[in-house]
């Protein structure tokens, strides 16, 4: 009998999903990709927690201004990268529920655990669905009526 075992080590790394008033994703992280799909599989992560379709994220990586990522040896970029992608999409999720449950958000006084994501988007139990991009505008949209009023 013949066995065999290669480590897929997880090793310490960030990253960064940002959601667009334009209703895009962009995802960063100073890992690279050699080939092997990274690129592709850090795109089907933050659709598969959005709900955005693959066209509508952008992936960036291999820049050392980016958050720290992993070497690509050693299977080390999968078991290291997509935990911290999904860690990033999720906080950004979670500043999404925040605007969205705001005093003048889309589902103000709805408790954000009562919010689910889908297509692109925020649904209450309701069905009532708005977008990341209509969200978003909003937000930007107060921040600058108000802005004068703040001193900037």
């Amino acid at each position: 009998m013949a066995a065999c075992n290669w480590e897929a080590l997880k090793r310490p790394c960030d990253a960064r999903v940002s959601l667009r008033a334009d209703g895009t994703a962009f995802a960063s992280c100073a890992t690279q990709d050699i080939g092997t799909g990274t690129y592709t599989i850090v795109a089907q992560a933050v659709s598969d927690l959005t709900g955005l379709p693959l066209e509508r994220i952008t992936v960036e990586l291999g820049d050392s201004s980016y958050p720290d990522g992993p070497v690509s040896g050693g299977s080390w970029a999968t078991a290291t990268t997509l935990p911290a992608i999904a860690k990033a999409a999720r906080v950004a999720l979670d500043e999404m529920k925040r605007y969205a449950t705001g005093a003048n958000g889309a589902f103000a006084g709805v408790a954000s655990d009562e919010l689910e994501v889908a297509e692109g988007g925020l649904r209450n139990a309701a069905g009532k669905q708005v977008s990341f991009a209509d969200i978003l505008g909003a937000a930007l949209r107060q921040r600058r009526w108000r802005s004068p009023h703040r001193g900037g």
